[in-house]
């Protein structure tokens, strides 16, 4: 039989969400392997070692240092590895000699690390065949093509890509699946109740222009069948109650499918309860489906605000309605849910005031605000010429490196604000 390895590198940066670290993708990845016949190990090494070991900062990112080094910044205080050091994980992949590696970089700003597990693998095998795929992959895989530790480069996703290339390279026959696949994962073991994730659909057809969506999965969405569904709840046991958080971003353009996939899973687990941790498009929701969420086991919201100001929105391409967004916040409050809502610093046109605006708005909505910093990702508006992404290393592409790169705010601002918010969250929650 056939063996195979799938693996996320280790992570390097300022943090990691453990219970949101679901991988899906590579466990579609896995699941198309062994159901092809391959004996498939999967590595997930930011999952596999609990704590994280604190490491030097870059050299391209001292200018963050200040801002670490000052104790009354609610900033972050280090930098650091969450996962196995890259020869150890290479120890681990290697030990049962797989026919073929796939590394998976599920974001470019990671790519350093997928390319440090690679040298691991090469140097203590010089055979090893490693292909890498993966959304990082996907946005510029031109990037990965000029290092020789990658025999393939595999952009795309898997249940198109996968079939021919396995069959020319072992001489298979494997089918092309067009059907999306369900997949939940069990992400963390709490201490009243077990977290699992999952991802119901996939593609975008909104424009906006800060998002890569459409680059990895298209604008059309698809879902799972709900077959599929049914069949899996079957396979997973749990001694204790269930959260389950769906990474969806568009779950609720298919509103009736997504309350129809909530009561299967009620059936199933009638005491779960639900999240959609990675943003809801509050526009897509009235006040009778938040009261059928909150029915259904819903224990908090997250809402995509982005921004407040009309003219940050309208030049990122981005609809709002904040009189409605505060309809549905104060019917969550009423009904004792919290509400999260996720904005961006450092857009294209933002500017010190709006941002404070935006950050002020909800603290007068008593809702818990979730800054993210702009990154860019290649190919997304104003980023497509990818010559910007070689000069940089990776992991200034990250979020929590709070590099002005829309020349909106400086680093100073954003961080300023990422203070901000945690102290005025501090206070609501």
């Amino acid at each position: 039989m056939l063996k195979s390895a799938v693996c996320v590198p280790t992570i390097k940066d300022f943090y990691y969400t453990p219970h949101r670290g679901s991988f899906i993708g590579v466990h579609r990845v896995s699941k198309f392997l062994n159901d092809s016949g391959f004996n498939n190990k999967l590595f997930i090494f930011p999952n596999m070692k609990k704590k994280a070991i604190n490491i030097d900062i870059p050299g391209e990112l001292e200018y963050l240092r200040p801002f670490l080094e000052n104790e009354k910044l609610l900033f972050f205080k280090s930098y650091k590895r969450f996962g196995y050091e890259h020869n150890y994980c290479a120890d681990l992949i290697l030990k049962d000699n797989p026919h073929i590696v796939f590394i998976s970089c599920f974001a470019f700003c990671y790519a350093n690390e997928s390319v440090e597990l690679a040298k691991a693998i090469k140097n203590k095998s010089e055979n090893a065949i490693i292909a890498i795929g993966g959304a990082g992959v996907t946005v510029f895989p031109k990037f990965f093509e000029k290092y020789d530790v990658f025999d393939f480069v595999l952009p795309g996703d898997c249940e198109s890509v996968l079939p021919e290339f396995l069959n020319n390279i072992f001489n298979l026959k494997i089918k092309v699946q067009d059907e999306f696949p369900f997949i939940i994962s069990r992400t963390k073991t709490f201490k009243t109740f077990e977290q699992f994730s999952t991802v119901l659909s996939s593609g975008c057809p909104k424009k906006c222009s800060f998002c890569s969506n459409h680059l990895t999965s298209g604008r059309k969405i698809k879902t799972v069948d709900i077959e599929k569904i049914i069949k899996e709840l079957r396979n997973i046991h749990s001694n204790k109650p269930v959260h389950i958080n769906f990474e969806d971003d568009n779950i609720f353009f298919y509103k009736d499918y997504f309350f129809e996939v909530l009561e299967i899973i009620k059936r199933t687990f009638p005491d779960a309860k639900f999240s959609c941790e990675n943003g809801i498009d509050y526009l897509m929701l009235n006040e009778n489906d938040m009261k059928k969420l909150i029915d259904s086991g819903f224990k908090q919201f997250n809402f995509s605000l982005v921004s407040t100001d009309f003219t940050t929105l309208n030049n990122i391409k981005r609809e709002n309605n904040i009189e409605h967004f505060k309809q549905l916040t104060e019917f969550a409050l009423k009904n004792n849910v919290k509400v999260f809502a996720y904005f961006i610093a450092g857009l294209q046109n933002d500017t010190f005031k709006s941002v404070e605006e935006t950050i002020n708005f909800l603290t007068n909505m008593n809702a818990i605000a979730g800054i993210s910093p702009f990154y860019p990702v290649p190919g997304i508006e104003g980023f497509e010429d990818k010559s910007i992404f070689e000069k940089y290393p990776p992991y200034m592409f990250c979020g929590s490196s709070c590099y002005p790169w829309n020349n909106s705010l400086t680093t100073e601002e954003i961080i300023f604000f990422f203070d901000m918010v945690r102290r005025k969250n501090l206070c609501i929650i």
